[in-house]
Order: structure tokens, then sequence, then C-alpha cells
């Protein structure tokens, strides 16, 4: 088991479009596919979590920020919301400028992208301690390695075949991912409504 992952997390850096096939073509059932998205939700937070304590944040950092990193539950559910939002407007998105992506597709090739994640951010923390250097180079390395991923992974998705269009579906979707992700955070109380801030803003 611990060979195949290895090997799958080899094929997506090397060849992202045959792993998102291979990922797909595991037509895994619903109850697995909520399992993973649950287990890479709550491993996401823990590490978090963790990196908070080892690394706590700056004095000058925004209030939200903080609140939410010091706040487990509501950065576990925030977390959820982000997963989920992505899963969505990625595959109706896709769907809406000429894409045949199933929800269920995208929603294994997102929570793998997650479980990547959780490996980088591992190891970021690890060479942060060891050789800070090195860590700062891997964050850039995984971001734009990452984008790439996402667009190989979003296209062989939706069959479309298209840059052009697959990138216009990562940024259909990442707007309508940070409107839910600004409303998800004023419901939790972590910013101040908009009327609320623009009415302030007015004031002053």
């Amino acid at each position: 088991m611990v060979e195949i992952l290895v090997n799958l997390v080899l094929e997506t850096l090397r060849t992202p479009r045959r792993a998102a096939q291979r990922l797909m073509a595991l037509n895994l059932s619903n109850e697995a596919l909520w399992s993973a998205f649950g287990l890479v939700v709550v491993l996401n937070a823990f590490l978090a979590g963790l990196s908070n304590v080892l690394l706590p944040l700056p004095a000058d950092a925004p209030a939200a920020l903080d609140a939410l990193v010091m706040a487990p539950r509501v950065f576990l559910a925030m977390q959820a919301v982000i997963l989920g939002a992505m899963i969505a407007t990625f595959t109706y998105s896709g769907n809406l400028i000429g894409g045949t992506g199933r929800l269920r597709d995208v929603a294994v090739l997102m929570i793998w992208m997650q479980a990547l994640r959780l490996l980088v951010q591992l190891s970021v923390l690890v060479l942060t301690f060891a050789v800070p250097v090195l860590a700062t180079l891997v964050v850039l390395g995984a971001a734009v390695w990452g984008l790439w991923i996402l667009v190989s992974f979003l296209d062989e998705a939706h069959q479309m075949n298209s840059l052009f269009k697959t990138v216009g579906v990562i940024f259909l979707g990442s707007i309508a991912i940070a409107f839910l992700l600004s409303t998800a955070l004023s419901v939790f109380g972590l910013v101040p409504p908009f009327d609320e801030i623009n009415g302030q803003g007015a004031l002053g």
C-alpha cells in the first residue's frame, strides 16, 4: 500500500495527467470519498495546530488570522468549507464552459491534491528548523508545481484539452471560493460583514 502511494505521488509530480487518469479510474464509492475528505481535513487542521504551537504567529499578524488559528473547531470547519467549495466550483465552472467532469472525479483529484499539500506542509515544517532557506524554496516550488498539477488535473477531468479553458475554470472557481470563504468568515464572526466595513469606511 505504501509503495502504491509513493508511486502515485511520484507519478503526480512527473506526469499529472496520467496520475489523474489513475485516480479517476478508481471509481471510489461515496463512502470512500467522504472518508478521504474527512481525513485530509482533520489532518490539515492538526498540522496547522502543530505548526502554530511550534511556530507561533507574529505579534502583528491580522486578528482574524490569529483568531482562526486559535480556534481549532472553526479552523477545521473552514478547511472543510474550502475543500468542498473547490470541488463544487471547479466541477460546475468547468461544466459551464463545456467541460464534462463529474463531481466525484473532481472530488478525488482535489482530495489527493490536499493530501499532497499535507506532505509539503510537513516537509516545510521540518525544514524550517533544519534549513530555513530550503523551506522557503520548497514553498515557492510547491506553489508553481501545484498550479501545474491543478491545471493538468482539471483539464483531464473535464476533457477540454484547452489550457485557456482550464485556466478559465480555475479563475471562475477561485472567484466563487473567495466569495464563499468571505461569507463563511463573516458567519463565524472572524471578519465583519461587507456592509459593516463599508459603513465604517464611509464614516471614517
